[in-house]
């Protein structure tokens, strides 16, 4: 899996049981025309129940223009995973040529790297609940501190400190500043051009 993220930039409140870093940033789109209809050309024939429902978005978001790369998910890293409780890094990263991160020391000391001409390249080796937890971080301002509330727990997803919730009791907050794309919102950002789509 690679991890995307969009949202704006949120203000950061401090906190005296977490620091914060502000260093990854990315380059953000307005996907706009809220309310559009849903692309009726595109989508999935195999399963009828669903062929042509894709990209009807009520409201403006942004999202990022890149794939979130090996030196920002060590950033996150090095800034939440000295002990990884949630399995945030995961071995493939080091072992797997496409993956591109290491790391060195001992649990509660655990420090991250990117392997050498890999920083740039998309990370790899990414579960939908590390991209959660990257989310939260990124929605919380990028502080660094043990995983927890104030860093990988909450914020746009409650997670409540389960590695692995059940997939239909996480739900994105309606506050949430950074957050997983939808399918729709995934969708209308890749493909819907309001030059030829717009009603």
């Amino acid at each position: 899996m690679r991890l995307v993220c969009l949202g704006v930039r949120a203000l950061c409140v401090t906190s005296c049981l977490v620091t914060f870093v502000h260093s990854v940033e990315f380059d953000l789109m307005t996907v706009g025309d809220p309310g559009n209809r849903y692309d009726r050309t595109y989508g999935v024939p195999s399963n009828p129940a669903r062929y042509g429902r894709f990209g009807a978005v009520n409201y403006a978001f942004e999202m990022a223009t890149t794939e979130v790369t090996h030196n920002q998910y060590v950033e996150f890293l090095n800034s939440v995973a000295a002990s990884d409780p949630h399995g945030l890094f995961d071995e493939l990263m080091m072992s797997r040529p496409r993956g591109g991160i290491i790391r060195t020391g001992e649990e509660g000391s655990y420090a991250y790297e990117a392997k050498p001409k890999a920083g740039y390249l998309p990370v790899t080796f990414v579960t939908f609940w590390d991209a959660a937890r990257f989310a939260n971080w990124m929605h919380n301002g990028q502080p660094t501190g043990p995983s927890g509330p104030e860093t990988t727990e909450s914020g746009a997803y409650e997670l409540g400190g389960v590695t692995y919730p059940d997939n239909f009791s996480v739900t994105r907050n309606p506050d949430a500043v950074w957050f997983l794309p939808s399918e729709n919102e995934w969708y209308k950002a890749a493909y819907y051009d309001p030059r030829t789509q717009a009603e």
